[in-house]
């Protein structure tokens, strides 16, 4: 009967040990997904907010659901040249990133009253406007293996 306690000891010792592996796997996972929520609501403000690398373009908006949230899109002269527009009054729906606090970087936003979606961060939360892939394929389409374009850079391989 003496060999239980030890049995059971070894077994939560190994699962401790298992989970603390998995916890920093993940965590040292440069892959790993971000959390994230989606939202919809209606912009109250558009402001530009200096930075080191030029003017951050920042939304403030009312959720649908109550509250008030302040979401980062990027760059703005980035923005504007993927000719991406929104203005006080605007529904949008944006998917954000959690976690980071405000302002909440933006991954995705759907302007409804142009019907333009602009994808600006990989799901993973890196930023798409420097490895230029920052697209605009309208209606809930994010970049595709076909927006990159081919090898020569002259457009999308087939």
């Amino acid at each position: 009967m003496s060999g239980r306690p030890v049995l059971a000891r070894r077994w939560i010792t190994g699962a401790v040990v298992a989970l603390a592996f998995t916890m920093t796997a993940r965590a040292a996972d440069p892959e790993a997904q971000r959390p994230f929520r989606d939202v919809r609501g209606t912009v109250v403000r558009v402001s530009e907010t200096p930075a080191d690398e030029g003017a951050t373009l920042d939304l403030v908006v009312t959720l649908d659901d109550g509250g008030e949230i302040v979401l980062r899109l990027g760059p703005a002269a980035t923005i504007r040249d993927a000719a991406w527009t929104v203005e006080p009054g605007h529904s949008i729906r944006a998917r954000y990133f959690v976690g980071g606090g405000e302002p909440a970087d933006v991954q995705r936003v759907r302007n409804e009253a142009t019907g333009r979606t602009l994808r600006l961060r990989c799901i993973h939360g890196e930023p798409l406007w420097g490895a230029g892939g920052l697209s605009e394929r309208g209606p809930g389409r994010g970049a595709g293996p076909r927006d990159r374009g081919g090898s020569d850079g002259r457009g999308p391989s087939r």
